[in-house]
Parts: structure tokens; sequence; C-alpha cells
């Protein structure tokens, strides 16, 4: 058993999220932001590699419409990451434990937690992306994500 971290990105025409946050950002903060990325962050911990290979594109992603990304450099890229606070119910996580189950991960030590993380395309001064998480980030719901580490806390 492992634990993994996937990322899945729709296809840029599929990708509406991305689309409205943008639209939000530059409406609310008068920010001339480009272009930005929305990509689901997925911690699978207690699963084998195989199985996972199994089941990404039935659980995590649809072949047509989404992209998985193993390994993602962010050097150099100014970003934002978030997660459900501890004790905050995960819905996203919680149905992709259910379809595993379902799908006959039967690992009792299964778990799933997820995220989101926005990669902005143009480089952003420290004050223009602490405007970006308070328009974004809901204190009651959500925290920053350490993306450092693969450590699943409950």
């Amino acid at each position: 058993m492992a634990n993994f971290r996937i990322f899945v990105e729709k296809n840029s025409s599929f990708n509406s999220e991305a689309k409205h946050l943008l639209s939000l950002i530059q409406q609310n903060l008068q920010l001339k932001l480009t272009s930005l990325r929305v990509i689901n962050c997925y911690d699978i911990f207690n699963i084998e590699a195989k199985q996972l290979e199994q089941v990404q594109y039935i659980v995590f992603a649809e072949p047509n419409l989404d992209q998985i990304i193993t390994h993602l450099n962010l050097t150099n890229q100014c970003y934002l990451a978030v997660e459900p606070l501890a004790g905050q119910y995960d819905q996203r996580a919680d149905s992709a434990e259910q379809a595993l189950k379902l799908l006959g991960v039967n690992n009792l030590d299964l778990k799933v937690t997820s995220g989101k993380l926005i990669i902005f395309d143009e480089e952003l001064t420290t004050q223009q992306l602490d405007l970006i998480k308070q328009l974004y980030i809901n204190p009651l719901e959500m925290s920053e994500k350490d993306l450092s580490q693969l450590i699943y806390s409950q």
C-alpha cells in the first residue's frame, strides 16, 4: 500500500470553473489577469499503484474531458492551493472513496482527501495574491493546502 497525489485538470475548452474564477477576479479586484488554471487535487492513501491506475479515469477523471497529472512542477509558479478545513465535510473526497469501494478497492485504511490548485499564468505581487486569497478562501470552510507534504491527519 502506498500514498499518491494526483491532479485532475479539465481540458481548457471545458474548464468553466477557471473561466468563472478569472472573471470573478477581474471584476472584483480589477486585476489584469489573462488566464489561470483550476486543478482538482486528490491525495489517496493506502492504495496499490495498480489499483489506482485501473480506476483513475473512472473515479477521478473522464477521459474525454480531463487530464490526470501525476507530477506537477510548481517551481517559479504563482499558485494558491486550498483544502477543506479538518472536520469539514469533503463531498468530493467522500464520493471518490465510495466509488473506489464500489469498484472493489476494499482496503480498510483507504482514505481520500481533496483540494483545489489555482495556478496563475502571470506573476502576482504578494499583495495581489493576498487579495485573491481573501476573495476565494472562506475561512469557515477551507484553508491553504501545503503541497510539500502528503500526510493524512484526522
